[in-house]
């Protein structure tokens, strides 16, 4: 009896360690393994590894993030830059937040011109099933 619950305090810790490694949290995984131990290592492999920049933030109701205070986010994209109002990665060369819609400066050197041909008909993403 007790080698079973000393093997299954030993074995719980194999998830735990495959889920800190993957940047979640290791405790969280070792209780999950301690009820449901096979299940919790074949959810810890598949389990896919959590981006830098989502450690330790949270989003809000409101939609914005939370990054506690001394936590830094990840580096900036060498192809992208923070939009002015919302902060989120758009790229270099846009004009308009995909985002929030703030209109951005154009570059330096480029002048801003009236578009001269009527804007593109919407083309529907999604085709009928025939």
């Amino acid at each position: 009896m007790w080698e079973t619950v000393v093997s299954l305090l030993v074995l719980a810790a194999i998830p735990a360690v495959i889920a800190s490694s993957k940047g979640y949290s290791g405790l969280g995984f070792y209780l999950y393994g301690l009820l449901l131990l096979p299940v919790a290592i074949v959810h810890a492999i598949v389990l896919q590894r959590r981006p830098p920049d989502a450690v330790g933030t949270v989003t809000l109701s409101t939609g914005e993030t939370y990054r506690p205070p001394g936590e830094t986010a990840a580096p900036p994209h060498p192809d992208r830059k923070p939009c002015p109002d919302c902060g989120e990665s758009i790229a270099w060369s846009a004009r308009v937040c995909r985002f929030c819609g703030y209109r951005l400066a154009p570059p330096p050197g480029q002048e801003v011109t009236a578009p001269t041909d009527p804007p593109p008909e919407p083309v529907d993403k999604i085709s009928p099933r025939t």
